[in-house]
């Protein structure tokens, strides 16, 4: 039986060298396929490196809701462009209300906005969510499937 990891983020500084071993390790477990999912528009281009470099690697594009603070007035069109340049998912994205400060609005903003393109590019969406449950639901009930 093969097997797919469908969330972890292979574009991190402390694994990254580790990749190969990583692909090797995860094939002896009969893991074909690893999703790697980008969480701010500084790491989209590693992670679709990442996917061009390694077969085994598929890649998600998205803004995680605890760097929504980091997002550029350009964040949509990066976003888009990159979604529709390589066989992707969209994620990692949602709200995580975990943090009291955390700005709610823009969270929720940027969280619509990836089901949207989801929705209209019939893509997998990888969705993070903390603290947040019924704002969640309320949003989904609102957009829709």
């Amino acid at each position: 039986m093969n097997f797919i990891d469908s969330h972890c983020h292979l574009h991190d500084p402390r694994i990254i060298s580790d990749i190969p071993g990583i692909e090797d390790r995860a094939s002896i477990a009969n893991v074909q396929y690893m999703v790697s999912c980008a969480t701010m528009e500084d790491n989209f281009e590693l992670t679709a490196q990442l996917s061009k470099d390694f077969q085994s690697i598929l890649p998600c594009f998205g803004i995680h809701p605890w760097f929504v603070g980091s997002i550029s007035s350009q964040w949509k069109e990066r976003l888009e462009h990159y979604l529709l340049t390589y066989p992707s998912g969209i994620g990692e994205t949602g709200i995580d209300f975990t943090d009291k400060t955390c700005d709610r609005e823009a969270q929720i903003k940027v969280f619509l906005h990836h089901l949207i393109l989801a929705r209209e590019l019939e893509r997998p969406i990888n969705i993070h969510v903390r603290n947040a449950w019924d704002t969640f639901i309320h949003i989904l009930k609102k957009t829709g499937k």
